[in-house]
């Protein structure tokens, strides 16, 4: 998980993250990273509209937001178009 955090942060990309709290309380989370250890991650969370800091061990699942993913996605079709401009008529 360290190093998949660690990947989104070099690469500037928001987190879709499902959390569980301190009390048992499993919440979606999308969080701006700014910052990631073996322990916690820190990072600005829209849920809550401020920087938070989460332990590390406490995150269920991570994924690009889905912003980030649309822009890979049209990322990837225009590499297509530019490889195979003849099949994209």
């Amino acid at each position: 998980m360290y190093k998949r955090l660690g990947k989104f942060l070099e690469y500037q990309q928001n987190i879709e993250m499902i959390y569980l709290s301190n009390d048992n309380k499993i919440s979606k989370r999308i969080v701006k990273l700014y910052s990631v250890t073996e322990e916690s991650v820190t990072g600005y969370c829209y849920l809550r509209g401020n920087v938070r800091t989460f332990k590390t061990e406490q995150i269920l699942a991570i994924l690009p937001s889905e912003n980030d993913r649309m822009k890979e996605t049209e990322l990837n079709k225009k590499k297509k178009l530019r490889r195979f401009p003849s099949e994209a008529f």
